[in-house]
């Protein structure tokens, strides 16, 4: 959520204050841009994904899982804040459009288990390629005593 939220924010800051068009006409390409706020971001997310660790490092298992899932968990995040920042223009679009899509992508792992016990197979199938489902599994495996092989084929 970090990385989703604090990224286009940088953006939106720039935005606001006029920096971004300093920042466009220096000789800093707009890749070099992107790269550097996406850096930032990184930071912050991968700061707060070690301290998550640490603290439930009781729970923990299987650390290579653990760290796997972090990192992507914070690449995706930071992707995602990148793509907000380059299209939403204020605060406000930015707090509507990024919590509906967080609330959209964060609800569904906690509903997979509902899911599939009930057997509603098209929404299990649906919630099971969203990529935050895949993380949630992959944080709760790093829990597990022993990693169970899949349920279906095809499927992590």
């Amino acid at each position: 959520v970090i990385g989703a939220a604090l990224v286009p924010f940088l953006f939106i800051e720039e935005r606001d204050a006029k920096t971004l068009d300093l920042l466009l006409v220096s000789p800093a390409s707009v890749s070099e841009l992107v790269i550097g706020k996406a850096v930032a971001g990184l930071v912050y997310v991968f700061t707060a994904g070690a301290v998550l660790l640490i603290l439930y490092n009781y729970l923990i298992v299987h650390w290579p899982v653990a760290i796997a899932t972090t990192l992507l968990g914070g690449l995706m995040a930071v992707m995602l804040g990148l793509v907000f920042g380059a299209f939403l223009e204020n605060q406000g679009m930015l707090n509507m459009v990024a919590g509906l899509t967080l609330i959209l992508m964060l609800v569904p792992p906690l509903v997979e288990q509902f899911a599939t016990t009930r057997s509603i197979d098209f929404l299990a199938d649906v919630i099971h390629w969203l990529p935050t489902t895949a993380l949630g599994r992959l944080l709760r495996l790093s829990m597990a005593a022993e990693i169970p092989p899949p349920a279906r084929p095809g499927t992590c």
